[in-house]
């Protein structure tokens, strides 16, 4: 009920839980997997998750007294996540998700304002409009929407790139390319990596025309 409760919408959703009846009674939970297809969590469309725990202490007994459920130690989620390219342009109405790459395309203009000091870009998320994005060739990928200026016109831009893994918790984008096809203007970057944090192990990561496959692990502190 409390996962149900945690999506907007969800198909299918199977959960099993491992462990003694002596063990969840002390709070420790041996396994946890999760299944879900076609699930909306936080405006993100996942196609399909699948979800694996382990190790996971909770405080049972204050939860019997009516106490909120707390998590006493951190625990790894080994994830499998699938999203169709239908399914990640429509999270792309997701401010979570919006948000994120907004705030990535402003600080990769804004470390190229010394060389291009004419280059306007708004951070703020309602100036974008039509956000959509493309997967091509295997680990390519194109972003495209259109920036409302301060005149009220819209300005269409386009962002290509290739995105790989440079390590488990690095995303590395190469052979980018900025374009403005109205002002005929464009920019090119060689290399540009993000640090995930140290609580993400990224394994796979697998782009086709299709879909964005992510295999990892994520850890969850109290």
């Amino acid at each position: 009920m409390w996962l149900r409760s945690q999506v907007e919408q969800v198909d299918v959703l199977d959960i099993d839980i491992s462990g003694s009846n002596r063990s969840l009674l002390t709070g420790h939970i041996s396994q946890v997997t999760v299944g879900a297809s076609s699930a909306v969590y936080q405006g993100l469309h996942l196609s399909q998750v699948y979800l694996s725990a382990s190790g996971i202490h909770i405080n049972i007994g204050q939860i019997l007294k009516g106490k909120p459920l707390q998590l006493l130690k951190p625990f790894p989620i080994h994830c499998q996540v699938c999203l169709l390219t239908h399914d990640f342009n429509t999270s792309l109405q997701s401010p979570l998700l919006t948000n994120a790459i907004v705030e990535f395309l402003v600080s990769l203009i804004q470390s190229q304002n010394t060389q291009n000091p004419l280059l306007s870009f708004p951070s703020d998320i309602n100036r974008w409009k039509n956000l959509q994005i493309a997967f091509s060739a295997p680990h390519q990928l194109t972003l495209t929407a259109e920036i409302l200026s301060t005149s009220g016109e819209l300005i269409p831009f386009a962002f290509h790139t290739e995105l790989y893994l440079d390590s488990p918790q690095d995303l590395l984008f190469t052979s980018s390319c900025l374009q403005f096809p109205q002002q005929q203007q464009h920019w090119d970057f060689d290399r540009i990596t993000i640090n995930l944090g140290t609580d993400v192990y990224i394994q796979q990561l697998n782009i086709t025309p299709e879909q964005l496959q992510i295999k990892g692990e994520i850890r969850v502190n109290p």
